[in-house]
């Protein structure tokens, strides 16, 4: 946490996926892990991290709006509005995180 306070992000990427070598199974560090990612442009393999908490979350309203964040960076617009509306449809619980994407 400190060395993404401090834009340290390859240290800090470099701590998570310690961590995760030990507990894989941790879905909030390879969230984290996945945002650090995207603060450094690796998004790639931040939408790795994103998608493998989706495998396990599907209804996941942060790593959805993660992964439609990681699709309008690389200039995707049109496949994260899709995105963004599917997920709106499917979940009727998402209405707060669908709005924040919106804005």
């Amino acid at each position: 946490l400190v060395y993404t306070q401090l834009q340290q992000y390859p240290r800090a990427i470099a701590d998570y996926t310690a961590l995760l070598r030990k507990q894989p199974d941790r879905l909030l560090w390879r969230q984290l892990r996945g945002e650090i990612r995207l603060r450094a442009g690796q998004y790639p393999e931040a939408l790795e991290d994103f998608q493998a908490v989706l495998q396990r979350r599907p209804r996941d309203a942060s790593a959805v709006c993660a992964v439609i964040e990681v699709m309008l960076e690389q200039g995707q617009l049109l496949d994260a509005q899709r995105r963004l509306d599917a997920f709106a449809q499917s979940d009727p619980n998402a209405g707060a995180s669908v709005e924040r994407m919106r804005v």
